[in-house]
């Protein structure tokens, strides 16, 4: 049976589990040097939002830190809300209950959130998300803030932590190497299977591929199928879109600009709508 989790996702989150390699992807981020002796905490949700849904990695370092992140292949713009909702979470299991009654002030971790991008959609080194830059107005001052570093750890884009992180910079190959043997082959199982075991005769997440191949293997087949449905229910979200506003008059031109959609599909959205019409 099929892993329920991305496989993207799921094979992040495994890598990055045990106290050594978080310290190393820390170190990473924040260009800090703490060795094997800091304190680290993994404070990972499960079930957050939705049944089949976790937060990717959430962890504390030295007491002083709160990390948050998540790997992604599609892009989302509402990072800074998910991460709004899950923060708390991760702090009322750090902080008794009791003492946020004190007048004595708790102290708490600062906490830092990032967003690792992979995908195959054009997208600059580094971005940030706030979330004022998704209330509805745009207050004078926003009494609630967080902000979402985004890194795109793609090889091609050369992130300086992914030399600093061998793990993030294996990762991000076996990726690649996933997508580009898709490619290949007309065979997904066989796709897969060349993938796995390419990666572990390069010695590209060797250890990690040899004791949980089999795992992997189903959360290829799993992400795949997840990045197709929403591949296609993104281009009916899009073709409704678009019907709505060939039937308000816009032009086709107007209307590949605000969907991006193929020039070629909207034209034959016209001529569905047009014939519609007369036989109406």
């Amino acid at each position: 049976m099929a892993s329920k989790r991305n496989y993207k996702d799921g094979v992040f989150t495994t890598l990055f589990k045990d106290k050594e390699k978080i310290l190393e992807l820390f170190n990473a981020l924040s260009g800090t040097s703490y060795d094997s002796d800091t304190n680290v905490q993994i404070h990972t949700l499960a079930d957050v939002l939705y049944s089949v849904r976790k937060n990717d990695l959430a962890f504390s370092v030295d007491n002083r830190f709160i990390v948050l992140a998540e790997h992604q292949s599609s892009l989302c713009a509402n990072m800074a809300f998910r991460f709004l909702l899950y923060i708390p979470r991760v702090y009322e299991k750090i902080v008794e209950n009791r003492l946020i009654y004190s007048n004595t002030p708790i102290g708490i971790p600062v906490p830092e959130f990032y967003v690792l991008y992979n995908g195959v959609s054009d997208f600059p080194l580094e971005a940030t998300q706030k979330l004022s830059d998704l209330f509805i107005t745009r207050p004078k001052t926003a009494s609630l803030e967080l902000e979402v570093n985004l890194i795109n750890i793609n090889r091609e884009k050369a992130h300086f932590i992914l030399s600093k992180s061998p793990t993030l910079n294996q990762y991000s190959l076996f990726v690649e190497k996933v997508r580009e043997l898709f490619q290949q082959y007309s065979s997904r199982d066989e796709a897969v299977k060349q993938a796995i075991n390419w990666s572990i005769q390069h010695d590209i997440l060797g250890e990690f591929l040899k004791e949980n191949g089999s795992e992997v293997y189903n959360m290829l087949f799993e992400e795949y199928n997840v990045e197709t449905a929403l591949q296609v229910r993104e281009e009916e979200t899009l073709e409704k879109t678009a019907t709505k506003m060939l039937k308000a008059g816009e032009s086709s031109e107007r209307v590949q600009l605000f969907t991006d959609l193929p020039i070629k599909r909207i034209v034959e959205l016209k001529k569905r709508l047009d014939s519609q019409l007369l036989n109406a």
